[in-house]
């Protein structure tokens, strides 16, 4: 995380210089669990993530106009990248958001600040050499988002998102470089897909997975043999593969 506070020290001082009472926060630890906790469940952690800024909040003097705090969270079981994966900024602000909440304090908006202008139809960089444009989507329901996390696209950690949705949280996605641009909206309700007739519903939005492969095992010794997706599941689980779906056959 050493980049990332060097870039809150660089903010801080440039807030300072326009002025503003700025102050960044750089000790904000995991309270609760101990070092060694290594069968903490994600939730405890978060619990325990909110805890900790929470502590750093009461003991505030009030006087601050910006705060600043970096998404490095000390003291996890196993540190951030291992507990949550990196960018586990994403999921730090929602925590942040939550926090905040849940000390009455009101919070208008939970906003990231990207390099992007929001979530697009296709990767611009892959269309930039045909004739094809992607598209902004200018809305997502959070459970669309998480689908497209899952599925490749990374603008947003997809712990965040879950955090987000299990807290029914609506989040905001906007371009750094182009603050004016409307951006993202992820909102807890479904989105309305709308009609083409009375009848049938158009499709809102189609997740193209750009980097799934497809493994077909077969063997005569699979018929009738309990616990052999099973035995595939662990050794694919010890590469660090997830499985979005088994078909099985007689024989594959």
């Amino acid at each position: 995380a050493f980049g990332e506070r060097m870039a809150c020290l660089f903010f801080e001082q440039y807030c300072n210089k326009d002025s503003l009472k700025t102050s960044f926060i750089k000790s904000v630890t995991c309270q609760g669990l101990e070092e060694s906790d290594d069968i903490a469940s994600v939730d405890d952690i978060h619990r325990s993530i909110r805890l900790g800024i929470k502590q750093v909040f009461s003991a505030l003097d009030g006087n601050e106009e910006v705060l600043i705090f970096s998404g490095h969270v000390g003291k996890t079981p196993r540190g951030m990248t291992v507990d949550i994966g990196r960018s586990f900024s994403d999921a730090t602000a929602v925590d942040f958001f939550l926090a905040l909440e849940e000390m009455n304090i009101q919070v208008l908006s939970s906003r990231f600040w990207k390099e992007v202008d929001g979530v697009m139809t296709a990767d611009p960089e892959l269309l930039k050499d045909s004739n094809c444009r992607a598209e902004l989507i200018p809305d997502l329901s959070l459970k669309e988002a998480l689908e497209a996390a899952g599925a490749g696209s990374l603008i947003i950690h997809p712990d965040a998102l879950r955090l987000a949705m299990q807290h029914r949280v609506d989040l905001e996605l906007r371009n750094m470089t182009n603050p004016l641009h409307s951006g993202t909206q992820f909102i807890t309700a479904e989105v309305n897909l709308g009609k083409v007739n009375d009848e049938r519903e158009r499709p809102f939005k189609l997740i193209i997975p750009q980097i799934v492969d497809t493994i077909t095992v077969s063997s005569d010794h699979m018929a009738l043999q309990p616990g052999f997706q099973a035995a595939m599941s662990k050794i694919l689980d010890e590469h660090n593969i997830n499985i979005d779906g088994i078909f099985p056959e007689t024989t594959s």
